[in-house]
């Protein structure tokens, strides 16, 4: 988690974190058509967009003994993020324990363990002149396929 504040770039966050701490994001019963699903989405849930410009974005790691909370001078914030997904599958019925399901294998033909994402949630002031100042969802903001690197998470946004 970055911010920037008179044009500089300040790191506020670093960490790992394991976002299956809870299951809202998931159905795991069989519903219509007989399918289940999981919605993982990045960026702050609580936060709907946009935002007034006095909303301070909390950090992941953010405690009341351990406040990290976003400038309110900042003019951007980038969340950057990446994920490894996999498919878990049980029947009591028939006594099979939980199972990592098979992927579809990769275009050289090997086996994949997990599916790799990553996003970027770039916000800024809104550009459009408003003289409120909201937090819009940037331009520069993605979601794609494969990890981020390391030295990229850990390096101030460009």
């Amino acid at each position: 988690l970055w911010e920037r504040v008179g044009g500089v770039w300040r790191n506020l966050e670093n960490g790992i974190r394991d976002d299956d701490t809870s299951e809202v994001d998931e159905c795991q019963r069989l519903r219509r058509s007989n399918r289940i699903f999981v919605i993982d989405r990045p960026g702050w849930v609580p936060a709907v967009l946009p935002a007034s410009a006095s909303h301070r974005f909390q950090g992941f790691s953010h405690t009341t003994a351990h406040p990290v909370l976003s400038d309110p001078a900042a003019t951007e914030l980038v969340l950057r993020a990446s994920f490894v997904e996999w498919v878990q599958a049980r029947c009591k019925a028939e006594g099979i324990p939980w199972t990592r399901l098979e992927l579809p294998s990769l275009p050289d033909g090997t086996k994949r363990m997990h599916y790799p994402w990553h996003s970027i949630t770039w916000l800024i002031r809104d550009p459009a002149g408003d003289p409120t100042g909201h937090w819009v969802l940037g331009p520069r903001s993605v979601i794609r396929r494969g990890p981020l690197a390391r030295d990229v998470m850990h390096a101030a946004p460009v």
